[in-house]
């Protein structure tokens, strides 16, 4: 008897969260653009205006840019901050040389170590 609760109980927890499984299936990809330049300067938000109208919509048919700043720890210990960019993007999966053109041509142009980029599989709906 008690197998045939535990059962039963799975059942209806696997059904009542079948609402997680609505949504067409995409990929979230986000990249974090470091507004810092190695002089110790700042790229000016006319500057990444530029490069956005230029480059991401060039790139890109559909995203969102968030400001944010950024809080780590250096390695010589101290605390460091930078602003940043962060773009997101819903896609198909078909847009990774895209976002890969868009990380090396920031980097390249602004002197850039590194953009970082996230992805995560994600359901979607409108």
């Amino acid at each position: 008897m008690r197998k045939k609760v535990s059962i039963a109980l799975l059942i209806v927890a696997i059904l009542s969260s079948a609402w997680f499984l609505k949504g067409d299936k995409k990929v979230k990809t986000e990249l974090y653009f470091g507004l810092s330049v190695p002089d110790g300067g700042v790229i000016s938000n006319a500057d990444w205006e530029v490069f956005r109208a230029s480059q991401i919509d060039a790139q890109l048919s559909g995203y969102s840019i968030v400001s944010a700043d950024g809080y780590w720890t250096s390695a010589n210990g101290s605390a460091a901050q930078e602003g940043s960019r962060i773009l997101i993007c819903i896609h198909e999966g078909d847009q990774n040389a895209a976002l890969d053109t868009l990380r090396a041509r920031y980097k390249r142009l602004f002197r850039q170590e590194s953009v970082m980029r996230i992805d995560q599989k994600v359901r979607v709906s409108f």
